[in-house]
């Protein structure tokens, strides 16, 4: 009996949604250059400037998931794909002229 009240005061004190956050999946992923993250083959673009490399992805129990940094929630968008980059065209792209040696080469 002495447990089951332990628990319940601990409810009451922390509140039930500190509690949700606290048995949750936590799991830490790595912030890219271009603000992506990704988590179980989905991206996700942060909107919320943060100061680290490094952001924990909270799988809450009810299945929503959470992006956090320091404890505060952060504005993600889930996005369908990765922006396409615009390739700069190369030097080796254009057709070269043959070399000519100069009369001295062996």
């Amino acid at each position: 009996m002495r447990g089951r009240k332990r628990v319940c005061t601990v409810m009451v004190r922390l509140g039930i949604d500190a509690l949700y956050r606290i048995l949750c999946l936590k799991t830490t992923w790595v912030v890219r250059r271009d603000w992506i993250v990704a988590h179980h083959g989905q991206l996700f673009q942060v909107e919320t400037h943060v100061h680290t490399h490094e952001v924990p992805v909270e799988d809450q129990l009810d299945g929503t998931m959470w992006i956090t940094n320091r404890g505060q929630p952060l504005r993600y968008p889930s996005i369908t794909s990765r922006p396409v980059r615009v390739m700069a065209p190369t030097l080796s792209d254009a057709p070269r002229r043959p070399v000519k040696p100069t009369p001295t080469h062996p």
